[in-house]
Formats: structure tokens, sequence, C-alpha cells
């Protein structure tokens, strides 16, 4: 058998260390959204179940609400609303 060489050392050492600050950057940046942007202008403002497989939603647009039916065979707008009717009203 030969001897280990200090290099040898010094590269098994120096690639350990890349892993460990590899898992380090990944724990740190875990929870951070880096490719998105902080501003989602997307969101489900209710959900109704209306059948097994079929459900009801109101998306949220860029300020402008959406009813959408689900269903087994795909998607549908089916309203589009002018104003926002998801928040308390006005009364």
């Amino acid at each position: 058998m030969t001897e280990l060489q200090p290099y040898q050392i010094m590269t098994v050492i120096a690639f350990l260390a890349v892993l460990v600050l590899i898992q380090v950057a990944i724990k740190l940046f875990r929870g951070q959204d880096l490719l998105r942007p902080a501003q989602k202008r997307m969101r489900v403002v209710e959900t109704l179940t209306v059948g097994p497989k079929e459900r009801l939603l109101l998306v949220e647009i860029d300020e402008q609400e959406t009813l959408v039916g689900v269903s087994k065979q795909g998607s549908v707008s089916i309203l589009d609303f002018k104003t926002k009717i998801g928040g308390p009203s006005d009364a």
C-alpha cells in the first residue's frame, strides 16, 4: 500500500469543507423564495366544493376577482367581477 501524501489529505479536507458550505447555504436560503417576485399577483380568495370532484374558486388576479369552475375534465372561467366581492361589505 502507498502512503497518503499531504496534498491528498488537503484535497479530502477541502472537499468536505465545500460539502459543509453547501449544506449551510441550503439551510440559510431554505424558505426564502429567491426566484419569484415578492409581490404575488394571484391568490385564491375562497373555495366551494359543489360535488365529489367539482369546485368553485374565487380567484383574485391584479385586484380583479374571477369565479372559476374546476372539475376532473378541466377548468373554466365562469364570471369576471369588476370590483372585489370577497371582502367585507360596506353596509
